[in-house]
């Protein structure tokens, strides 16, 4: 807990908000089950390491990923979230679970009163079944964050702030990689950009399914048209390896998002040396501090902010129904 206390010296922790885990998965615990100290890949280990939260316990029907929950923190984990015994009902319910059968995980953690769900993306299967997630969520007085964790990286956040201020000067043009389907992978660049960029004035398939990649998803070229200034996806076969890569061009600057954000590289404009007259990218690129290796503790973190501080969340149903509006068009 001490490296990860130090990444941010500025806080002091003084409240504790307790966390139940629903899906001890992947993104629930199981990469982190072998991961070095110094990274946060899961909610699991975001919300025990984090000294503002209280780790309850975890919900999986799986008896082997409720071993590795017990083993991992020493809090208990059960099949079914009405089986674990609690005293008061926890602030914060995560949901880590597949996006079939939703609305009915949602409707049984709203039950708790929860000040806040923090829901695994995709927000939902489909467009009335996000709005549905939002209206339960609004009815309840219960927060949603969905888990688009690249808009809680700092340096994500520094990118924003450049942008808005207009010091690269205006969108010209950009190109991004992905594997592992349009809900799964794709629709975290794509929630990047429209973080950077905004709401798209229209998108376009450009191609229709490459290949398979898994139930319910599907692998397609596409763009996200900003009023002619055009970012191409194209996809990469995760039988080949794996990929999530972004680059923007703008006027005076490019920027590079690569390897799922463990590089961030900014290129400024400059006079060409050898032509007179020509702009070019400059040779000396800005490397910009990843936090990509903790991410989920970025996420646990903005939460802790939201709930003692006030600040305002930066995913929500809102903005993740405007994510998943502009996927399931692609898919139709």
């Amino acid at each position: 807990m001490d490296l990860l206390i130090k990444m941010s010296p500025e806080l002091s922790y003084q409240q504790q908000y307790g966390v139940i885990i629903v899906g001890l998965g992947r993104i629930g615990l199981g990469y982190d089950l072998n991961s070095s100290d110094r990274c946060c890949f899961t909610h699991t280990k975001a919300f025990y390491k984090h000294p503002g939260f209280e780790l309850i316990g975890g919900v999986d029907l799986v008896p082997e990923r409720r071993k590795e929950f017990e083993e991992f923190t020493g809090k208990p984990a059960v099949s079914f979230l009405d089986n674990l015994n609690t005293n008061e009902n926890p602030a914060i319910i995560v949901i880590s679970t597949p996006p079939d059968d939703r609305l009915s995980i949602v409707q049984k953690c709203l039950n708790l009163k929860p000040s806040l769900i923090l829901l695994e993306k995709p927000l939902a299967m489909n467009l009335d079944e996000g709005r549905k997630i939002i209206s339960m969520c609004d009815e309840n007085g219960t927060k949603l964050f969905v888990n688009y964790f690249r808009r809680c990286e700092p340096s994500v956040l520094q990118i924003l702030s450049d942008i808005q201020c207009y010091k690269f000067g205006a969108f010209q043009s950009g190109h991004a990689f992905y594997s592992g389907g349009l809900f799964t992978n794709a629709s975290h660049l794509v929630d990047l950009i429209l973080f950077w960029l905004g709401p798209p004035t229209d998108y376009a398939s450009l191609g229709g399914v490459s290949w398979p990649s898994r139930p319910g998803d599907i692998d397609i070229d596409f763009l996200l048209d900003y009023n002619g200034r055009r970012c191409v996806f194209q996809s990469v076969d995760d039988r080949v390896f794996s990929m999530a890569e972004v680059k923007l061009i703008f006027e005076k600057a490019a920027i590079r998002y690569e390897d799922f954000g463990r590089q961030i590289v900014i290129h400024e404009v400059e006079g060409d040396p050898d032509f007179v007259g020509s702009r070019r990218l400059g040779d000396k690129p800005l490397h910009i501090s990843s936090d990509s290796g903790k991410y989920q503790w970025n996420v646990a973190d903005h939460i802790y902010n939201h709930l003692t501080r006030g600040d305002s969340l930066v995913s929500t149903g809102e903005t993740a129904l405007e994510t998943l509006t502009c996927c399931y068009a692609l898919k139709l």
